[in-house]
């Protein structure tokens, strides 16, 4: 019988926000009250390499 191990030794915690992530690209945060809660969002800003062509 072969039993499987997890990779466990590899795996990195992650915060709620995954702040200690390494994303491809820079992100940026915006501060949002929204129901007089204070949130902050994340978002990457990406340029696409080809845009979308619209055919008429």
């Amino acid at each position: 019988m072969q039993l499987t191990v997890a990779q466990t030794d590899n795996l990195k915690w992650l915060d709620l926000q995954l702040s200690n992530y390494k994303y491809p690209f820079p992100v940026s945060t915006l501060e949002l009250n929204i129901q007089n809660q204070t949130l902050n969002m994340a978002y990457i800003n990406v340029k696409a390499r080809h845009h979308n062509r619209l055919i008429q």
